[in-house]
């Protein structure tokens, strides 16, 4: 990368001011399952971009792509700075005890946590990209819950639900809840039909162990003591914990109504296609329920709404990641934009030039000039009153542009000024400098 100029402070100049983007050296790339190729090979392209050597460490839990990335790294990278290690958690454990230069990972929270103390060892810098319990807020402003509900449907169901920016839970407005709950159930029949099980465009989850998970998450909220007997799911006959097939690692595209803020549902990330949803009737207990100790600081937040009042109140009382209005996860779209958490959803950030930065160091240079006549000579002991007061004259004045004609003469003009007074002071000034007047003088 070409070195970033900035301008020059007037007490400095003249000299040259710079950024230069350095290599933050060897780094360790972890990526998680439920986008095992992806979210290896998108922060691998930043390292690489930034001029590291890199260890990447892909998922155990997808084989047939853990088996395509070692066959792909060994022909096309070169071996010397870009290698691939498969394994375990155990693996990983061990690796993140070793003395980094930056260790990125994408998974849970609680591994996240794991990693950032093993990290801390060595003050190995990490990126952590997290998730959390994404949001979604519909408000009474909202005209066309049809489109609404299928972007919303969609968020949640994208990859099963297996995605850390999937849309966790809604909050809609009461006086629209009961419609918007049937627009989303209908959207689902849409999308994959009467039965989503024979579906090809419905996936599965990772493994028989998450679907075993989110069965007994929604068989307890049931026995749960502020949901018994409320709890209902849709689409009506096909939803729910009795169809959950675990063999094949199927859950159904599932709508829950009747949940509180306490049931085991929204007391942790749900990861999979289950989507509860509950009425508000203001703003202020939305922002109450989203900023709880399991539900704050989310990795996304999405609001649909039309009011540009109520939407700017929950982006500046919700803090999360990032932000999309009126759509779901379309945020991470954009190469433009950094993509990344806040608190327990993630350190850090990446995606188009974020990436090369997340990997590099932004090394600031200072190139001076070796002009002895230069030197303001208030600058060196013995120290007085009157030099403090040409400091304070120089500090006050505009920066000056990086290297430059001008800013070179302008210079020697001040370097000159600033000797003569040096010298001529002591002999015909008796009064002090009116500094403020002075700067005032130069600025104008």
């Amino acid at each position: 990368m070409k070195p970033v100029h900035s301008p020059v402070p007037m007490i400095m100049s003249p000299a040259v001011c710079e950024e230069q983007s350095r290599p933050l050296g060897v780094v360790f790339i972890i990526g998680p399952f439920n986008y095992p190729f992806t979210l290896c090979i998108q922060p691998l392209i930043g390292a690489i971009a930034a001029g590291c050597c890199v260890l990447v460490k892909p998922s155990e839990a997808c084989t047939e792509i853990e088996k395509l990335l070692v066959d792909l790294f060994s022909k096309y990278l070169d071996s010397e700075c870009i290698k691939i290690i498969t394994g375990d958690y155990k693996v990983s454990a061990e690796l993140t005890k070793l003395p980094w230069n930056k260790i990125f990972f994408t998974g849970s929270t609680r591994v996240g946590k794991i990693i950032s103390a093993a990290a801390a060892e060595n003050l190995t810098p990490v990126c952590l990209e997290l998730g959390g319990k994404t949001p979604v807020i519909v408000d009474n402003t909202v005209t066309d819950l049809t489109l609404a509900s299928k972007r919303i449907v969609w968020g949640r169901l994208l990859n099963n639900g297996q995605t850390c920016i999937a849309c966790d839970y809604v909050l809609v407005h009461q006086s629209v809840h009961d419609e918007f709950v049937q627009a989303c159930s209908d959207r689902i029949k849409e999308f994959y039909g009467e039965d989503p099980s024979t579906c090809d465009d419905y996936g599965r989850l990772v493994n028989n162990a998450s679907a075993a998970r989110l069965k007994k998450l929604m068989t307890d909220c049931e026995k749960f003591k502020g949901c018994k007997g409320k709890i209902q799911y849709y689409p009506v006959g096909q939803s729910g914990p009795k169809f959950v097939n675990e063999k094949d690692c199927y859950v159904p595209p599932t709508l829950v109504t009747g949940i509180t803020t306490e049931c085991p549902l929204m007391q942790e990330e749900i990861f999979g296609p289950i989507l509860p949803i509950m009425p508000f009737s203001s703003l202020e207990e939305v922002v109450d329920i989203t900023n709880t100790e399991i539900t704050q600081q989310p990795l996304a937040l999405y609001i649909f709404s039309k009011d540009k009042t109520s939407i700017d109140y929950l982006i500046n009382n919700i803090h999360s990641g990032g932000v999309v209005v009126n759509d779901t996860v379309f945020g991470v779209a954009s190469p433009n934009l950094p993509f990344g958490g806040v608190g327990p959803s993630g350190i850090g950030s990446y995606h188009g030039k974020a990436s090369f930065d997340c990997f590099s160091h932004s090394q600031p240079i200072v190139r001076r000039h070796d002009l002895w006549w230069l030197d303001v000579p208030f600058r060196f002991p013995p120290y007085s009153n009157f030099g403090l007061n040409v400091f304070k004259l120089a500090f006050g004045l505009p920066d000056q542009p990086s290297v430059s004609r001008y800013a070179f003469s302008r210079t020697i003009i001040l370097g000159a000024v600033g000797c003569l007074l040096y010298y001529a002071y002591p002999l015909y000034f008796k009064d002090s400098i009116d500094v403020a007047k002075v700067i005032s003088a130069f600025k104008s």
